[in-house]
C-alpha cells in the first residue's frame, strides 16, 4: 500500500513499522523515536498529507470524479491510471502510488 520511505518523506520522522487495519480506514505505525508506541493515522488524513508532500516536491496530483489520477509538473499533465495500474483502487491507495511514482522519479 505505502512503503516505509515515503511515509518516512510525508510524516518528516523514521518509520519503523507499517501496517494497515485490514479493511479500516486507520494506518497504525511505529517510529523510530517510539519503538514501543503504536501511533495512528486516518487513511484519508495520510492521503492529503501525500498530496501535499508531492506538492512540495514541485508536482500536484489530482483526482476526478470520473477516477482518473493526473500528476501534474510544470504544465506538463499526464493521467496515470494505466502507467501505474491504478484501475479498481480507492482513492487512498491510488494517491499513495502516485507518490510512491514521485518519490522514485525524483530519487532517480
Amino acid at each position: 500500500m505505502i512503503s516505509k520511505e515515503l511515509l518516512s518523506e510525508v510524516l518528516d520522522r523514521e518509520i519503523t513499522v507499517i501496517a494497515n487495519q485490514g479493511g479500516t480506514s486507520i494506518f497504525n505505525y511505529r517510529t523510530s523515536e517510539s519503538p514501543n508506541h503504536i501511533n495512528s493515522i486516518n487513511i484519508y488524513e495520510l492521503a492529503h498529507k501525500c498530496k501535499e508532500w508531492a506538492f512540495k516536491n514541485d508536482y500536484e496530483i489530482e483526482t476526478t470524479y470520473s477516477g482518473d489520477v493526473r500528476i501534474s509538473k510544470n504544465s506538463t499533465s499526464m493521467i496515470v491510471n494505466s502507467q501505474l495500474g491504478l484501475e479498481d483502487m480507492t482513492e487512498p491507495e491510488a494517491i499513495f502510488k502516485a507518490c510512491e511514482w514521485i518519490l522514485e522519479q525524483r530519487n532517480g
